[in-house]
Parts: structure tokens; sequence; C-alpha cells
């Protein structure tokens, strides 16, 4: 049982550590400039039940995440990316030092 509680606490470490790479700073320079498109996403939700109370009809529901624009940095060390409004992101060419956003 033991073992099994380091391994599993091993596992979560690694997980953690990997989710902090690439994340959010906020100045740097600019090593790349990314356009996420646009993405729908659907959820299910239903939209009518019978008299015991389960679900009989379903109705899609569409989830939308904008455009974003998105510069990708460095600062030393520390890598990661700064989501920006589109004039901020034009305004920027890779090379440039990033200070947060404008």
């Amino acid at each position: 049982m033991k073992r099994r509680l380091l391994a599993l606490g091993a596992v979560a470490a690694l997980i953690l550590g990997l989710v902090g790479c690439g994340s959010s700073i906020d100045r740097g320079v600019v090593t790349a400039k990314v356009v996420e498109p646009q993405t729908t996403t659907f959820i299910q939700q239903c939209a009518g039940y019978n008299s015991q109370g389960v679900c009989i009809s379903w109705v899609a529901i569409p989830i939308i995440d904008d455009e974003d624009y998105r510069l990708d940095l460095v600062d030393g060390e520390a890598t990661g990316y700064v989501y920006v409004t589109r004039e901020a992101f034009d305004e920027y060419d890779v090379g440039d030092w990033f200070e947060g956003a404008p």
C-alpha cells in the first residue's frame, strides 16, 4: 500500500510539473505569434423527461470560443505565453520585447 501511495505521489508531482511548463508569463521576448481560430463545441442537455424522470430527448447546445491572439514569450529561462487584444498582437513582431499589454 505504501508503494502505491508513493507511486501515486510521484505521478501527481510529474503532472503538476508538466502543467507548470509553458504557463502564462507577463513579459519577455516574443518568440512566436499565434492566432487560435474560433472553435465550437457542442454539449448535450436533456430537453424532455418521461414520467419516471428519465431523459427521453436531448438538444445540442453550442459553446463558442472566439478567435484568440497569443504571443509566445521567453524571459531568461522562463517561457510561456500571454493572450492579448488584436491591436496588441498587431503591434508586436517576433523578436520584440513585450512588457504587458498596452
